[in-house]
């Protein structure tokens, strides 16, 4: 279950794991929480940029649809931030990175590739979320790619 979080309650950990035009993201460390209450594994804050209302329209929108979201393969919030001027996202943080980081790693003198099965893999997951978002949710996700 995902609930709101004060921005002072959350820091910044190290550089950006990724800067957009859209967000920052950073890895994340609660202050001055319980852990029997809150998570004690790794986080990602997902800063939102808001520069205008139609940011602000699609970062309430990721909201709602990620409170409502139950699929395995759709990552949910631990907390939301809305906190003016910080809107952000709280996320268990992927260790290994994202899909690109994954593609773009340096995968040995060996093979460049991934092997077939893997990449079969993948691509049922992302199938599966996809459907979920849009037969259950009925949004359709306007970013698909490696990075997200």
């Amino acid at each position: 279950t995902c609930c709101r979080l004060e921005a002072s309650a959350i820091e910044t950990v190290g550089e950006a794991l990724h800067d957009s035009d859209a967000c920052t993201v950073h890895r994340a460390r609660l202050l001055h929480t319980p852990s029997s209450i809150f998570p004690t594994g790794p986080l990602a804050l997902k800063r939102i940029k808001i520069s205008n209302n139609a940011a602000f329209t699609r970062y309430a929108s990721e909201c709602a649809v990620l409170a409502r979201a139950d699929h395995p393969c759709i990552v949910k919030p631990v907390f939301f931030i809305q906190d003016a001027p910080c809107y952000a996202l709280v996320l268990p943080l992927a260790e290994r990175g994202s899909l690109s980081d994954m593609l773009h790693r340096d995968r040995g003198a060996v093979s460049t590739q991934l092997p077939v099965e893997l990449v079969l893999c993948y691509c049922y997951d992302l199938a599966s979320a996809l459907d979920y978002i849009h037969s259950q949710l009925a949004m359709l996700h306007r970013d698909v790619k490696p990075a997200n």
